[in-house]
């Protein structure tokens, strides 16, 4: 913990094998020269469909993806971006897209202490309710952070 772009990728349905798939297909474009930016986007969501999330929903559900999201709004300005690159793109990139906070009025240190099991690595310690996956590349790429909020 935090999650990047180089922890492994463990499927646990079809969905998420297809989306390493087309992955491995942009990674072998971009040997070929092309340039190709590959968009972790989180779970989707509104603003309002957030709150309801965060609000209504048992905490411990939350541990399937890491009480994390991203708002619609800043999904589409990450794809906006993506297609623009910028220098120091490297051909291909993956990119977390998620918000800087979770689903969760729990605090985030609360969350995975109580949820994840003790053998979990954590390189830091997480402040408040930051979220639990690093978008510090999707900022150095891109030029994208998430600005919305549901809080």
């Amino acid at each position: 913990m935090p999650v990047t772009e180089e922890t492994p990728l463990s499927y646990v349905d079809p969905y998420a094998l297809t989306k390493d798939y087309t992955e491995r297909m942009g990674q072998m474009y971009a040997r070929r020269g092309m340039v190709v930016t590959a968009l972790r986007l989180h779970w989707i969501l509104t603003a309002e469909e957030a709150r309801k999330f965060a609000r209504s929903s048992d905490v411990a559900a939350g541990i399937a993806n890491l009480w994390g999201y991203v708002d619609v709004e800043d999904a589409a300005r990450a794809c906006v971006l993506a297609l623009q690159p910028r220098t120091g793109h490297r051909g291909y990139e993956a990119l977390l897209i998620a918000s800087d906070e979770t689903l969760s009025d729990v605090q985030t240190e609360d969350l995975l202490t109580r949820y994840l099991p003790p053998e979990t690595r954590r390189r830091r310690r997480f402040n408040g309710h930051e979220g639990a996956f690093d978008i510090s590349r999707a900022a150095a790429v891109i030029g994208w952070s998430p600005t919305r909020s549901w809080r």
